[in-house]
């Protein structure tokens, strides 16, 4: 459904600037700043470019203009001197890479920065399936290894 899937790209947008004061003024610019004009996609992508200094436009593809979702391919390898975590976007828009935040077991809030190519988190003892991927904050699907 275009319109679930609408605004699931806006909470998962409003996540990925992660600042709240700056989300609620791009979002209460718009009607000020292109008021009697009729604008398209690109004029919003740019706007929210020139706003927050993001070059969003890869996010804007992949859930705007393609049918799929990204998805988070994780490979958790777990040892008893630590734990590797890897992990990459597998995602149609070309140039996507959408940074995510992640809670873990102690209940901080950290960020990886996933694209096409695989990379790799290390981690002292900590239990990686405790690991704790936003997905009421980002929409997207996750693949476990």
């Amino acid at each position: 459904d275009m319109y679930s899937k609408g605004a699931l790209f806006l909470n998962t947008l409003r996540h990925v600037i992660d600042n709240d004061s700056l989300w609620f003024g791009i979002i209460k610019g718009i009607p000020q700043d292109f008021k009697y004009q009729s604008i398209n996609t690109d004029q919003i992508l740019e706007y929210f470019n020139q706003k927050t200094g993001m070059q969003l436009r890869p996010i804007f593809d992949q859930y705007l203009r393609l049918t799929e979702i990204p998805v988070l391919e994780l490979d958790m390898k777990e040892k008893p001197s630590g734990n590797i975590l890897q992990y990459r976007w597998k995602a149609n828009a070309e140039g996507f890479a959408m940074p995510i935040s992640y809670q873990t077991a102690s209940g901080e809030k950290k960020w990886i920065s996933p694209n096409s190519d695989w990379q790799k988190l290390e981690f002292g003892i900590t239990e990686i399936k405790d690991l704790d991927f936003h997905t009421d904050r980002f929409y997207f699907k996750i693949e476990k290894d």
